[in-house]
């Protein structure tokens, strides 16, 4: 019943969202204020998955033998990773074959990056994921992602030949409204700042958790009151996500009704698109016909017995575009399957984190279908990208 209150509010907010395109003038307000049910619903929902996440960790490695909990995140990380890899494959493999940038318009416009600005480089990549890895800052590490920033410098102007006079422009950096960074730089010389930005980086939470999971652990006695307040938040929060999701039809009605008649050229932006978006649902297919394949290979099972209990979590996915909030479903579907809840709740968010073989087939794709309306093609790029 719950899904199929999902899918009626998807209907319904089509219906809402192309009923609105057809009136003389959508003004401003009105876009922001049919949006606006739909953003809170996000916004409660994101509300409640950091305390939900850190709690269970925190209890599920603070119970697991030390052992038992090494080769679980052993075999977790390895089929993470080739997950992501056998997605980001697939994604190349099907935009090389139907290549739908080649079947609309030729030629990419100029490009409007900032050539101050230096391309990431594998070295900043790595940076950024040890910076997030290990935060500084419990609360911060929730609502910032932190990176590093290549910028050049403006100019240098020299006075005398003894360079007295030197005097090199102040190279600052302002992110969210605070200045990162000032320095004293030649002209053409790149600098790197630290920068931070408003997204959640969840792999400094579950860091954090581990680490308090594993430090609870060894307290012994004086660990036990913290544990247990750990789980009783774990199941005070559980509740009160159950309550906000009864809100999930109302929720995407009005998140796509607001996406629809916010969007300019709707015709248009699927005539361009389209065989794009054919391209990328022909990608996530063959990753889900592969799993189904993986998963009977290794447990000799019907797969159909277990999809059931996975669908909720995969409409909730679909309709609110995070894996993250799909947490609480992917526990309760695993409870009902008779998995053990110290290997869900320990597996289910770092997967949730860190498994994105679905984005990987898309960002691929996209990637490669961009290339294609640039005319840049050829093996050489697809391997760049892939």
């Amino acid at each position: 019943m719950f899904m199929l209150t999902i899918i009626a509010g998807v209907l319904i907010g089509f219906a809402i969202g192309f009923g609105l395109r057809e009136l003389p003038h959508v003004s401003e307000d009105l876009k922001i204020w049919i949006s606006m049910p739909g953003d809170l619903y996000i916004r409660v929902l994101k509300l409640t998955i950091l305390p939900l996440i850190m709690s269970n960790v925190i209890v599920v490695i603070a119970k697991l033998d030390p052992k038992e909990n090494g080769k679980i995140s052993l075999v977790a990380f390895i089929y993470i990773v080739i997950a992501n890899i056998v997605g980001s494959s697939i994604g190349a493999a099907c935009t090389a074959a139907i290549r739908p940038g080649q079947l609309g318009s030729t030629g990419g416009e100029e490009g409007t990056d900032d050539p101050r600005k230096k391309s990431p480089t594998t070295s900043d990549v790595f940076a950024d994921l040890f910076l997030n890895v290990f935060p500084d800052n419990i609360v911060v590490t929730s609502y910032k992602f932190i990176g590093n920033d290549s910028h050049i410098a403006f100019e240098r102007i020299v006075g005398n030949e003894d360079g007295t006079n030197m005097i090199a422009i102040l190279a600052s950096t302002y992110l969210l409204g605070k200045k990162i960074h000032r320095g004293f730089f030649s002209s053409g010389q790149y600098f790197s700042s630290v920068r931070s930005s408003c997204m959640s980086s969840f792999l400094g939470v579950i860091f954090v958790a581990v680490a308090f999971g594993l430090a609870a652990s060894g307290a012994g006695e004086k660990g036990v009151p913290f544990l247990e307040f750990c789980a009783s938040l774990a199941d005070v929060v559980l509740k009160l996500i159950r309550a906000f999701l009864l809100a999930t039809p109302v929720g995407v009605c009005f998140m796509i009704a607001g996406a629809i008649i916010k969007v300019d050229d709707i015709a248009g932006t699927f005539a361009k698109l389209g065989m794009f978006i054919v391209t990328v649902i022909v990608g996530i297919a063959v990753l889900f016909i592969l799993t189904i394949l993986v998963y009977v290979i290794g447990t000799r099972k019907n797969p159909f017995e277990v999809i059931p209990h996975l669908m909720q979590a995969w409409f909730l996915g679909f309709a609110t575009t995070s894996a993250i909030v799909t947490v609480p479903e992917i526990y309760a579907g695993c409870d009902a399957l008779g998995v053990r809840k110290g290997l869900s709740r320990f597996v289910a968010p770092l997967a949730a984190t860190l498994k994105a073989d679905g984005s990987a087939c898309f960002i691929c794709s996209g990637s490669i279908f961009i290339a294609q309306l640039s005319n840049v093609t050829g093996s050489g790029t697809i391997v760049v990208i892939w």
